[in-house]
Order: structure tokens, then sequence, then C-alpha cells
């Protein structure tokens, strides 16, 4: 209940009755109820109190897990954008992989037609050896003749 809010009042009692309370006892009504009222009284205020507690524990904890909600979007935000750079990295690395692939494969395609020709070369060269070998079989024939 908010301070700014009455609390109902109770309606008046008749007074100067009495209460019997066993035999050898006699207490005025209005006693009684002045006791029920006071301590109804005091149970609401500490029920006010507690609620009071209650509402600034509440706002305490509302602010901690703002602040811890806060801290995890920062974090959060941190992951991302080095995983972002994680992915930039693994993207430029990816590129230049595929660069030097290329170029290998055209080394490689170099070399190839380097065989090749290498082959043809070593072939020529093999029927040259045997056109000399012939020849120098003549000259040596014709030498000795």
């Amino acid at each position: 209940m908010s301070t700014d809010q009455t609390k109902p009042k109770m309606a008046a009692m008749p007074t100067n009755k009495k209460h019997e309370v066993g035999k050898e006892h006699s207490v005025p009504l209005d006693d009684v109820l002045k006791q029920i009222v006071d301590s109804i009284q005091s149970l609401g205020d500490r029920l006010e109190n507690k609620i009071k507690q209650l509402q600034t524990d509440t706002d305490c904890f509302r602010h901690e897990i703002k602040e811890n909600l806060d801290g995890l979007k920062v974090t959060i935000s941190g992951i991302e954008r080095s995983l972002e750079q994680v992915w930039e990295h693994i993207n430029d690395h990816t590129a230049e992989l595929r660069a030097l692939k290329d170029v290998k494969d055209s080394q490689q395609r170099k070399i190839d037609e380097l065989k090749s020709e290498l082959q043809k070369t070593m072939l020529l060269l093999n029927v040259e050896k045997e056109n000399n070998i012939s020849l120098d079989n003549y000259f040596t024939r014709v030498a000795k003749t």
C-alpha cells in the first residue's frame, strides 16, 4: 500500500462494554478491540516495510541483470567481430590458395609442354646419331676403298 493512499478507518465501537475472559478476569471490549486493531496495524506496517524492501531488492536485481545483459551484449559483439575477421582471413587464404593453384597448374602445363618438346628433341637426336653413325660408317668404308 503506498503512503499517499489512506488506510481504511475502523467504524467506532461501542464503549464501556465488558467482555468476560474466564471467570476471574473481566476485560473491557474496547481494550480487546484496540489490541486487535493495533496488532493488525503493526502487521500492516511490517507488511508494507517488507513490500518496500522487496521492491528495492527487485530494483537492484533488475539493475544487476541489466548490467549483466549489457556485458553479454558487448561480449557477443566482440565474438561476432572476431568471427568476421576469421572468415575474412579464411576467404583471403582461400583466394591465395586458388591463385597458387592456378600458378601451379600453369607451370605444370609448361613443364608438360617442355617434356613433350624434349621427347621430340630426343627422337630427333637419336635419328641424327644414327645418321652420324651411318655417315661415319660410310666414310670409313669409302676411306678404306
